[in-house]
Parts: structure tokens; C-alpha cells; sequence
């Protein structure tokens, strides 16, 4: 049987995570649960708050960083995956 892959960046195809079961993936070594998140969208928009979030508290950010995060937090798809996580995160102060 062949390995799945994905279409990676540049047009190269590389392995899918795998795990031996089938509710999780592994990432590097992290096993994440298939359910959270889902889309490749939502994976992008964690990602980017992520990096801006980094950028924002480090000598060089930027007032932009501040922006793109307030408008990725906004983004009804995070809003989404923030709810559906519940427990999961952290409750505000």
C-alpha cells in the first residue's frame, strides 16, 4: 500500500502524519487528537497567532503584529474552535 501524502509548499509531497490509532495523529512526536482542529484554514490562523503573538512580545514587533491578532481572534472560525475546545483552554482573567 502506498504512503499517503500531502502536497507540501513548493509542489513536494511529503509523508501525512501517521498514528497507530486511529482517534490521534502524531506530529513530530506530539499526538494531537484527530478532532481538534480540523481544517487546514483553522491550522493556518493558529499558526499565524502563534508567530504574531512572538513577534509582538520581542524586541522587534510590531503595532501590525497587535492588529493581525486582534483580527485573527476575531475570525468566526477561531471564535469556533475556541468555544469547542471548552476545558481545554485556559479561562480568561
Amino acid at each position: 500500500m502506498a504512503k499517503r501524502t500531502k502536497q507540501a509548499e513548493g509542489g513536494l509531497n511529503t509523508p501525512m502524519p501517521t498514528s497507530p490509532h486511529p482517534d490521534e495523529i502524531t506530529v513530530d512526536g506530539v499526538k494531537l487528537p484527530r478532532e481538534f482542529p480540523t481544517s487546514i484554514t483553522l491550522l493556518a490562523k493558529l499558526g499565524s497567532i502563534a508567530l504574531h503573538a512572538q513577534e509582538m512580545i520581542s524586541h522587534s514587533g510590531h503595532a501590525v503584529d497587535h492588529t493581525v491578532l486582534r483580527n485573527l481572534l476575531d475570525d468566526p472560525e477561531v471564535k469556533a474552535w475556541m468555544k469547542s475546545m471548552g476545558a481545554y483552554l485556559p479561562v480568561k482573567r
